[in-house]
């Protein structure tokens, strides 16, 4: 099967037409960059496989700021995300993030790494601050930070995460889950 055509509109959008989207039990392996297609920053490509949707990375453009150095999230619909995966902590890597959790109808999982998170909480509360004292406009305030970081799961090197039928629930949620009355058998579904 041909690739579909990809058409450059006006400006830094694309667009591509597509002859058919795939359907859940498909081989195709979809991936849209949303940003760092062609260019250095604003890391964040979605990848769909067989009814599921990965985002790797969530990150800015370095030599943009406010909504203008976000990857191009317009392009898809983030409630349909089922999970993002940071690989490391970098700006154009990571940044977006809270704006994602805050802003967005994001839903899914966050999985980073121990050190990538505890560098992450860093990066973004020092962010934060600078975004005060710049005239720009901020993505994110530091509750939108402190909120990301209660949705972010921790995952090991090598660690292979299944990602059930229906979004898991993000910690905070799950932990509210399992501390209600018949959260004996809601357990067994956020953790498979």
């Amino acid at each position: 099967m041909a690739a579909p055509p990809i058409e450059i509109s006006a400006g830094m959008k694309r667009s591509i037409a597509a002859t058919g989207a795939p359907t859940e039990g498909d081989d195709m392996l979809e991936i849209m960059p949303l940003g760092a297609g062609s260019e250095v920053g604003r890391s964040c490509v979605l990848a769909k496989y067989k009814g599921k949707s990965v985002m790797f990375d969530c990150g800015v453009h370095p030599g943009y700021a406010g909504i203008a150095s976000l990857p191009y999230f317009d392009e898809v619909d983030l409630s349909t995300v089922d999970c993002m995966l940071v690989t490391h902590f970098h700006l154009d890597h990571c940044a977006a993030v809270p704006f994602v959790v805050g802003h967005t109808n994001f839903r899914g999982r966050i999985l980073m790494t121990h050190p990538t998170k505890a560098i992450f909480s860093m990066l973004m509360t020092d962010f934060v601050k600078l975004n005060k004292q710049g005239d720009g406009e901020a993505l994110f305030t530091e509750k939108d930070v402190k909120a990301c970081m209660e949705h972010i799961e921790v995952i090991d090197f090598h660690q292979q995460v299944r990602l059930n039928p229906e979004n898991t629930p993000a910690p905070a949620l799950r932990r509210a889950l399992l501390a209600s009355p018949t959260g004996a058998t809601r357990q067994q579904k956020c953790s498979q």
